[in-house]
């Protein structure tokens, strides 16, 4: 999601503290307006996926994915005597924002492909393709990233393309969104995204070659222990832990003194996590003995540091 990417700052005019107010005050609307399932109220909540605050459109979409859920609900439970017809059916409802992704505002456009991100359903996939291609890479990330939590292996073509997007908010929604869907049909092109100009972008291709079982991806990450980037180094330690096996040992024993630190574990600490999740996992006489070498090896490194 884009919404605190600093794009669409406050606008000035009006007071900071009042604007914060105000724009409290909305939040508050549409965190009322969820899962009603009236017109009014539904189309109350699609105005404000158009408001100048990001809070404000990020609650907006929230809201919606909660009316959503309900309108689905009913149409599965069918027809009940004794109570009314919603005015409003959860295709009505889809129709409703895929309209919002043509309008003409790109904020409205953004907020849109992140609420139909939240409805997780294949329904929308189509339209989320479509705004890949958007002119804005605000609105072009936004549809990336959805498509990434709806996670439909129909995606996978169009999201390829996206690695190579001028926009390295773009590269790396694609690289997440790929991730998440996990078809091993996208190793080649993230293989190619691990050698983009930008770091953040390599990291994310790691991330999603972490959730892509196949020896190609395990090889690759492997390699990625080696990146000049100390954040990639990080990334590439972690998804050993998910997919790496006793070949992968010697590659994370090269990062084992990296003393690179992202959320509060360093390098060193994450690759003997992911060494010691292999030799748990691994199973078989060459595995055993290549395990137990290793391990032998860090004893013995540990009692020298002491």
């Amino acid at each position: 999601m884009t919404l605190f990417s600093g794009t669409h700052p406050m606008p000035t005019g009006a007071p900071l503290r009042l604007q914060e107010h105000q724009a409290a005050l909305r939040v508050e609307e549409a965190v009322a307006l969820a899962g009603q399932i009236q017109s009014s109220a539904v189309q109350r909540l699609i105005d404000l996926l158009g408001d100048e605050h990001p809070f404000v459109r990020w609650q907006a979409g929230v809201s919606l994915a909660e009316t959503a859920a309900q309108l689905r609900q009913r149409a599965h439970a069918g027809p009940s005597w004794g109570r009314q017809s919603p005015e409003l059916t959860y295709s009505g409802l889809v129709a409703l924002l895929r309209d919002g992704l043509q309008d003409s505002d790109s904020v409205r456009r953004e907020a849109t492909a992140d609420a139909l991100g939240l409805l997780d359903h294949e329904v929308v996939v189509d339209c989320l393709v479509q705004s890949l291609e958007d002119e804005e890479a605000a609105v072009r990330t936004s549809a990336a990233a959805a498509l990434g939590r709806i996670a439909d292996k129909s995606a996978v073509h169009a999201l390829i393309p996206c690695l190579s997007d001028p926009s390295m908010w773009v590269r790396r929604a694609a690289a997440d969104a790929l991730g998440a869907i996990a078809d091993p049909g996208s190793v080649p092109a993230l293989q190619l995204a691990l050698s983009d100009r930008n770091p953040l972008v390599r990291a994310s291709a790691v991330c999603a070659l972490g959730h892509i079982h196949v020896a190609r991806s395990r090889e690759l990450v492997e390699q990625c222990c080696a990146d000049p980037d100390a954040t990639v180094r990080w990334y590439a330690a972690r998804a050993l832990g998910k997919i790496g096996n006793t070949a992968s040992l010697p590659a994370l024993e090269r990062v084992r003194r990296d003393d690179t630190v992202l959320f509060g574990q360093s390098t060193g600490a994450i690759a003997d996590e992911a060494m010691e999740a292999i030799e748990r996992r691994e199973s078989g006489p060459w595995h055993w003995l290549r395990k137990h070498w290793f391990a032998l090896r860090r004893r013995l490194r540990r009692v020298r540091e002491g």
